[in-house]
């Protein structure tokens, strides 16, 4: 009797692990998804915005553009920061590709802090030029003038 349950359950298992072998085997290998370049500097242009909320401005000046690094030192870069702004959020909504350049279009939520007037809060749009170098994107201050 031992025998005949035994083969009941190996026949279930052989039935339940063959097609299951088969499937794995036999399906379409899943090929990851390229990235778009647009997608790249989309997620570039969110990391920045999220540091600068942080106000982790050491980190923001690592994305400037390097010849901008070259004549902006880092102290000086974060003194001109201000307090008076405070970024509370940021939303890319367009890019516009133009090869190794690009102008990204970014809703910026922000507090301003003007002495004796309370806190206010407001939200623009902000117009950025982007550039890649070495396979990474730049963030081009505005105002700086990339050569």
């Amino acid at each position: 009797m031992k025998s005949g349950v035994l083969s009941r359950w190996l026949i279930i298992l052989i039935c339940l692990v063959v097609p299951a072998t088969m499937i794995l085997c036999c399906a379409p290998a899943i090929k990851p998804q390229k990235i778009s370049e647009t997608e790249i500097l989309r997620r570039r242009v969110t990391e920045y915005w999220a540091l600068k909320v942080k106000r982790d401005f050491d980190k923001t000046y690592e994305f400037e553009v390097p010849s901008f690094r070259e004549k902006v030192g880092m102290v000086d870069y974060i003194t001109k920061q201000g307090q008076a702004i405070r970024f509370t959020g940021a939303e890319v909504r367009d890019v516009d590709m133009d090869g190794d350049r690009a102008r990204v279009k970014v809703f910026v939520r922000f507090d301003y802090h003007i002495p004796q007037i309370n806190i206010k809060s407001s939200g623009d749009y902000v117009g950025e030029k982007w550039i890649k170098l070495n396979g990474e994107w730049y963030h081009i201050p505005f105002g700086f003038i990339y050569q």
